[in-house]
């Protein structure tokens, strides 16, 4: 369990953050990098840079920003390796999949 909840207006924004905050990089996703297209479209001012993320943990504040991520989800098979924002091998080598979260969360 994460604790964390998302909400937005812009069901695109709400999934861009929430696949970062999984730890993957969503502009790897298909289908993210085709949805930020389609949203141009009927919001032609959207720009990924604009998404705005209000919380209340300081650990997560600029999470379309950071470079470790907050959680590390396991990407399913097929996937593995190929969309997260870490480095597979070092989370295999250090044994490490735990969050920066993990002691807000305690």
């Amino acid at each position: 369990m994460t604790g964390v909840l998302l909400a937005g207006f812009n069901p695109v924004a709400v999934d861009w953050t929430a696949t970062a905050l999984m730890g993957f990089n969503p502009a790897l996703i298909p289908l993210y990098a085709n949805a930020v297209k389609q949203v141009k479209q009927w919001l032609p001012d959207f720009q990924l840079d604009g998404i705005g993320v209000r919380t209340n943990s300081s650990v997560i504040d600029n999470v379309l920003d950071m470079r470790e991520p907050v959680f590390r989800f396991r990407a399913p098979a097929g996937w593995h390796g190929k969309i997260e924002c870490y480095s597979v091998e070092d989370e295999h080598a250090t044994g490490r999949s735990t969050s920066v979260l993990d002691a807000v969360s305690q």
